[in-house]
């Protein structure tokens, strides 16, 4: 199979080649056992949309601000993870070093049978979460311990 770079882009092809609709085809195309393979004759019979070349490129353009946009939000992600996984090796090190002492403030918290559908964390929002998180844990360390942002602007 060659391609006629004059009616399709090959950054537009692989992509539409990858998208959930192509996917869908091809499971189509290579049902039961004997057929497991993806040949060439049955790769032809996959339907794919051909816009003008303009508005492959405008599509390619836009794939990929969108694409950059979800690495620089998992990048975020990312560092969001290890700046808290650092916090709870520092507050772990503290509860065991006797630096923090939970007791007092674990005897102010609910036991695990009294708490009710409005004291547990909302998974529909967890920006909402994070104050949440901060305060048990501003309550659990008071002021000498900051959370993991806190810790960032620090360095």
């Amino acid at each position: 199979m060659k391609l006629r770079k004059e009616r399709i882009l090959p950054r537009f092809l692989a992509a539409a080649l990858n998208s959930q609709r192509c996917y869908e085809q091809s499971q189509l195309l290579t049902r039961g056992a004997t057929n497991q393979d993806l040949g060439l004759g049955r790769m032809k019979e996959i339907v794919l949309p051909v816009p003008p070349l303009a508005e492959q490129s405008r599509i390619i353009e836009q794939i990929g601000v969108l694409e950059d946009r979800s690495g620089r939000g998992i990048e975020a992600g990312v560092r969001e993870i290890d700046l808290l996984r650092e916090y709870r090796t520092r507050l772990i090190a503290d509860v065991v070093t006797g630096r923090v002492d939970v007791r007092e403030a674990a005897d102010g918290l609910p036991e695990i049978d009294s708490v009710t559908n409005s004291d547990t964390l909302d998974a529909g929002n967890p920006r909402d979460n994070v104050s949440d998180s901060q305060s048990v844990l501003e309550r659990l360390l008071g002021d000498d311990h900051k959370g993991p942002q806190e810790q960032e602007a620090r360095a």
